[in-house]
């Protein structure tokens, strides 16, 4: 059986967008003490996996260019299909 991963930004209230549809929340309000760079290193990351999961929002936001060698997901509430 494969192993899962999930890489996943939440805010504690549960919501992955913003208002607007967005996640510029994301970045923070510019403390940096509790990044991660020095902790996980995400291209290896990307490299170790063969399939990305990705909401539709952001696929759009970000595409899948970074993700060429890999089999690519996108699910939404209308749809779900591999790119």
């Amino acid at each position: 059986m494969r192993k899962k991963l999930l890489n996943l930004a939440m805010s504690l209230d549960g919501d992955i967008v913003d208002e607007e549809g967005g996640y510029v929340w994301i970045v923070g309000d510019g403390d940096k003490h509790l990044d991660t760079d020095a902790n996980f290193d995400f291209p290896a990351f990307i490299e170790s996996i063969d399939t990305v999961v990705m909401g539709r929002k952001a696929y759009e936001d970000i595409g899948a260019d970074d993700y060429m060698t890999k089999k690519v997901i996108v699910a939404t509430s209308k749809t779900f299909q591999t790119v």
